[in-house]
């Protein structure tokens, strides 16, 4: 258990991880809602409790570096957009940083609810999409982006 960044992170121990984990973390996720909900504010001190178990987050995180990179070479390559599985805010930000950087995709997160899912468009349809952030030429961001 530590403290970083505001947040409260605590590591769980459990034979059955996969268990714990769930699909795509979807047990975990909830679990650290209902952890979250279960400690008063007042005693955590109004940062957020994250849980964890064998490093899960670190790994995914990096899982969905790498695929937002690969989705990104193939639309890049074939001028297609493609729409990646629905995803938490949290993982849908990763998304979102991993690619602001590349100048030939952009993306953006579409549908309703928690679960949405990002799209990875290329830049030659950047016209199609009127709530698209400009970037400068030092690839620097003109306007506030709206990414959820």
């Amino acid at each position: 258990m530590g403290d970083v960044d505001g947040k409260i992170y605590v590591e769980i121990a459990s034979k059955e991880s996969g268990l714990v984990i769930g699909k795509r973390g979807a047990t975990l996720d909830a679990l650290q809602f209902i952890f979250n909900l279960m400690v008063d504010s007042k005693i955590r001190h109004g940062r957020k409790i994250v849980l964890d178990i064998e490093s899960y987050r670190d790994k995914r995180e990096l899982s969905l570096v790498r695929l937002g990179k690969s989705v990104a070479a193939t639309v890049a390559k074939t001028g297609k957009s493609k729409l990646l599985e629905p995803m938490n805010p949290f993982e849908r930000r990763i998304i979102h940083m991993a690619l602001q950087e590349n100048e030939k995709v952009f993306t953006r997160s579409e549908g309703n609810g928690t679960y949405k899912k990002v799209r990875i468009i290329p830049m030659k349809d950047k016209h199609k999409y009127k709530d698209v952030v400009e970037k400068g030429p030092n690839n620097d961001l003109l306007e506030e982006a709206n990414f959820e």
